[in-house]
């Protein structure tokens, strides 16, 4: 119908995930258009049945710079005999997680592309592996769907919060992938021309329906509401349609803004004033203080080494080190979840992401923490609430099964109903009280979770 935008046709083809593709996307737009239109023209069915399974990216050990040094020691015994060697599989090095082209919970076969499901568990284990004192995230990527993209940030953000974690960028670090750098300790790029930012979300659809209606099609759609069946081919998109697609796009964007805040440690103005959609060059870039300068690999490589080499100066030892490390990754509670500074990176920390939310709209960490737990006290009054509706309609449903039965009986006893038609209602009570019983579970395990 519209032969000037791009549609792709997907045919009766077995794709994984294939709604992924029509999610919430935080991709550079160019690039992201560049994907489309490639799709539009090519023949899908014969490339995804052709096309091998893509195979993710390798973590790898790198080397640190220099053999890292014992503290230096004033007492007089300086033996080097009372620390065990480390064995080869558990040498100090530095881990490289590379997170490249397109960003999906699952690789796309449509160009270069890393599952943020992997790559968090490759964070994972870096951060749990004692013998990984760092973690370089190269970034190459023009960002990706939302579905994925924050889990991936909040694992990056507690690997930060155990060891050194760098983003070194490889010419292009935009949207959803710029959101996961955020949350790194540094963030360098490789040269000034590389691109930083495009902050920001999208939604795209298109109003079919003068064209519909020029070719003789007229679009029914029979839902239960006004916004199911948004943007269905054909059929025009209301003022209320409109709104929902807008409100679902602002909610996610001011998300992205308060990790920005947060990892950056930013002011709200300072990410409004980027948040524009498009990308800065790194010099622009580290002026606006969306990075922190420009290194080659091998001076990121060893700037991590020097972080490391600090850390572990203020330990003791290499051990010390390591065991601290763990340690703090192992704890429930973060330092910053102990006792929260009033920064972003603290109200993240014991609030979540309402709590960077609330950061960005200005609230001190007093006021956040009588909103949490107002926000808090209504849920598990909600809760309560129900539960005890639950309660009341689960007696009345016995009252009804015993009076069908004709006899004062508990209704777990086995009891023939000479009645099939009182059977068959007697039976339906009975699921009810079983979904019933299972709602109330639910919600009593609810409140634990909130508190």
């Amino acid at each position: 119908m519209t032969d000037f935008l791009p549609t792709v046709n997907v045919g009766n083809m077995n794709v994984p995930r294939l709604d992924e593709y029509f999610g919430l996307w935080a991709m550079e737009p160019s690039r992201g258009m560049a994907m489309l239109r490639r799709a539009a023209s090519m023949n899908l069915v014969e490339h995804v049945s052709q096309t091998p399974q893509p195979h993710p990216h390798e973590a790898i050990g790198v080397a640190l710079t220099e053999p890292l040094k014992k503290p230096e020691d004033d007492s007089e015994d300086d033996s080097e005999d009372d620390e065990e060697p480390l064995a080869d599989a558990e040498m100090p090095h530095i881990r490289v997680i590379h997170l490249s082209g397109t960003l999906m919970k699952q690789q796309s076969s449509m160009d270069e592309s890393t599952s943020t499901v992997v790559a968090r568990k490759q964070v994972r284990e870096a951060t749990s592996d004692p013998s990984c004192m760092g973690i370089m995230l190269v970034c190459d990527s023009p960002g990706g769907s939302v579905s994925g993209a924050f889990d991936l940030a909040d694992e990056v953000r507690s690997a930060a919060a155990a060891k050194p974690c760098v983003a070194f960028v490889e010419d292009l670090c935009a949207s959803a992938c710029y959101l996961i750098a955020s949350q790194c300790e540094e963030v360098y790029c490789n040269h000034p021309t590389a691109m930083v930012g495009s902050i920001g979300t999208l939604i795209a659809t298109y109003d079919e329906s003068e064209a519909a209606t020029k070719a003789g099609i007229q679009a029914k759609i029979y839902a239960t509401g006004p916004l199911k069946g948004a943007g269905f081919p054909g059929a025009k998109i209301t003022k209320e349609q409109d709104e929902y697609f807008q409100k679902i796009v602002d909610d996610t964007q001011v998300h992205f803004a308060a990790y920005v805040c947060a990892g950056r440690d930013m002011t709200a103005k300072e990410v409004e004033k980027c948040a524009t959609g498009g990308v800065f060059s790194a010099t622009e870039g580290a002026a606006m203080k969306l990075c922190d300068g420009i290194k080659t690999y091998e001076q990121t490589i060893a700037r991590i080494s020097e972080m490391v080499q600090q850390k572990i100066t203020a330990a003791g030892s290499l051990p010390t080190a390591i065991s601290q490390r763990k340690d703090a990754h192992m704890s429930k509670e973060t330092p910053a979840a102990v006792a929260p500074a009033p920064d972003g990176k603290a109200f993240l920390a014991a609030f979540g992401p309402q709590g960077a939310v609330w950061h960005v709209e200005g609230k001190t960490f007093e006021e956040a923490t009588a909103l949490y737990n107002e926000s808090q006290a209504k849920c598990i009054a909600g809760l309560e609430d129900q539960i005890k509706t639950l309660n009341t309609e689960n007696a009345e449903l016995k009252a009804r099964i015993v009076g069908l039965r004709g006899a004062s009986v508990p209704v777990s006893a086995d009891a023939a109903d000479a009645d099939p038609v009182n059977a068959k209602v007697v039976d339906g009570l009975d699921a009810k009280i079983g979904k019933n019983l299972a709602a109330v579970a639910r919600s009593i395990q609810l409140p634990k979770a909130a508190r």
